[in-house]
């Protein structure tokens, strides 16, 4: 015995399993309409028998287990099914004049109030809806709902998208599912448009109708063939820096929010809005940055103060703005664009370099903070005033001699050689350039395709990629570090085409794929077709480290099969 029946039957004799041993079940078990007695039909058989009410004579039909296990009574009386005195059409007659006698099969007498079953209603106008009656019936004859369409929920023939707005309408993309004149205006269903130029975009109907939105890309908001960065900024795409954007200028309006990346001609890297650069008009902030040309006058007065001074000086990884050995101090300059949110960074440099033994000073420009006592603000973008440079030398300087007379001076007093920098600017220094450093490889500079940049302009590590024309003219691309320090040369001098040109012969025009001689080195382990000169029907597969012998004239390779006929003066040695 279950713990529900002890509560339901707590005067069931234990052990008793029958429906007989319910008296209060068998009561109301029907006396004509089973076939089987109670004595036959244990307590928790699924078999369906009929019952009848003792308190309103109703009949109902369910199985055993229901009324031994679970406890259920007679089904009219909990409301479960409709009976003479409890239907819908007793309890709700207001409801009832919705009832859709053409649609539905069974009538309000059938249904009970709080049926979850769906019917079909049709209201005083004639718009005909779907749903169940417990959404529509309330108590004492009231309505939860109404007529759908009368409330402005469905789309109705006076009441739609094409009625109401007809030249939205007419943009209507024949992707979607169902027509205009089955939504309401004020829809937030999310559809497809089309508009005269043809250009298709997703948007919820009532943006276009509430918030008068058109097609994105005729507003410039998306881009498309006619109209992005690539199309209307093509000198913009020069700088695009698709190494690191994972897009294209064509995916990109000009007007466009998105930060990505810029490499200028002179291989400078920054990250901006494109709005920045087209709205502005703004350029990379290394060559046109004012606090470079501030670094360059502090260096330049400094060299005419001290003699010795080192510019871009590493320590210990670090790399210093401006280092005078003389009173082993460092000089940072530090531009508001590039140290901008680099507080922490520019804090843990100092530390480390006062940890080496080197005083720190920095100049920053505005708005950025000043981090320690003895820095110096300045304006932004501005040129540094001399008195700036004074008060620097006053900290610096050991000689009270070198400080006056800087101060007496009536102006700057390196500005010759300020100028002699300006001139290169931003380049390098002219005794720092690839000219200057490596002059061999500067004669190879090609002479026109690089115009207007010239070695002067690049220091030897710079990830420029430049144009190249080699002693046998050939021309190719290649960085500037990659040939200064990693020994990279001409590609084609070390093709095969180039170094082993009868081999190349036998390279097959047509099964290679867009493959050539010059695209590969004697070296190479890969496998490519070749064709016999005098037999083009012989063909073979080898790689070209096994066609030249490694790069060894005695071990090159021929057609394979004309060296089997070799011996055989029946077979022509040579094709006619």
């Amino acid at each position: 015995m279950t713990r529900k029946q002890k509560e339901l039957f707590p005067e069931l004799p234990v052990g008793k399993k029958y429906l007989s041993d319910y008296p209060d079940l068998l009561a109301e078990f029907h006396p004509t309409k089973n076939t089987k007695s109670p004595d036959d039909l244990v307590e928790g058989s699924h078999e369906r028998v009929w019952w009848h009410c003792s308190v309103h004579e109703h009949d109902w039909e369910t199985e055993v287990r229901l009324r031994t296990i679970r406890g259920s009574g007679c089904r009219y009386c909990a409301g479960y099914e409709a009976s003479s005195d409890y239907n819908l059409a007793v309890l709700n007659p207001t409801l009832c004049k919705d009832w859709d006698y053409d649609k539905n099969e069974i009538l309000p007498e059938n249904c009970t109030p709080n049926s979850y079953y769906k019917v079909w209603w049709k209201c005083s106008k004639g718009h005909s809806w779907q749903t169940a009656i417990d959404s529509r019936s309330a108590p004492n004859d009231g309505l939860r709902s109404g007529c759908p369409y009368c409330a402005g929920k469905l789309a109705t023939e006076e009441n739609n998208l094409l009625v109401k707005f007809p030249k939205i309408a007419k943009e209507w993309s024949p992707r979607n599912q169902g027509k205009p004149e089955d939504f309401l205006p004020q829809s937030n269903k999310k559809v497809w448009w089309v508009c005269e130029k043809s250009h298709e975009y997703q948007t919820i109907i009532t943006s276009r109708t509430n918030m008068n939105t058109g097609c994105p890309y005729c507003a410039g908001k998306k881009p498309s063939p006619e109209y992005n960065l690539a199309v209307t900024f093509p000198d913009l795409v020069k700088e695009w820096d698709f190494d690191h954007n994972d897009k294209t200028p064509s995916d990109y309006v000009p007007m466009s929010n998105k930060k990505v990346f810029w490499v200028c001609s002179r291989g400078h890297k920054w990250r901006t809005t494109i709005a920045h650069r087209t709205g502005n008009n703004r350029g990379c902030p290394k060559c046109s940055n004012q606090s470079s040309r501030n670094e360059i006058r502090i260096l330049t007065e400094f060299m005419a103060c001290f003699g010795k001074v080192k510019h871009r000086t590493k320590f210990d990884g670090f790399e210093t703005d401006i280092f005078i050995p003389e009173v082993n101090v460092v000089i940072e300059y530090d531009g508001s664009y590039w140290h901008q949110d680099k507080q922490e960074t520019d804090l843990k440099k100092t530390a480390h370099l006062n940890k080496l033994g080197f005083r720190v000073i920095r100049v920053r420009e505005t708005p950025l903070p000043v981090l320690q006592e003895k820095d110096f603000l300045i304006n932004k973008s501005e040129p540094i005033e001399k008195s700036v440079i004074e008060g620097l030398l006053a900290i610096i300087s050991r000689d009270p001699a070198t400080i006056e007379n800087y101060q007496n001076a009536p102006g700057f007093i390196n500005d010759e050689l300020y100028r002699t920098y300006i001139e290169a600017f931003p380049s390098p220094f002219p005794e720092r350039s690839l000219a200057s450093v490596n002059p061999k490889l500067a004669d190879e500079w090609h002479p026109t395709k690089n115009t207007p940049l010239s070695p002067l302009n690049f220091m030897p590590n710079s990830t420029y990629n430049a144009w190249w024309q080699c002693p046998n003219s050939h021309e190719y691309q290649q960085k500037i570090v990659r040939r200064n320090s990693q020994g990279a040369s001409c590609n084609i001098c070390k093709s095969l085409g180039w170094t082993h040109p009868e081999i190349a012969k036998m390279f097959h025009p047509t099964k290679n794929g867009d493959t050539s001689t010059f695209d590969i080195t004697y070296g190479n382990n890969n496998q490519f077709v070749w064709q016999c000169l005098d037999f083009p029907e012989h063909e073979w597969v080898l790689t070209p480290k096994q066609m030249t012998g490694g790069g060894k004239v005695r071990k090159q390779k021929h057609c394979p099969y004309c060296r089997e006929r070799k011996n055989d003066k029946n077979v022509p040695q040579r094709r006619a």
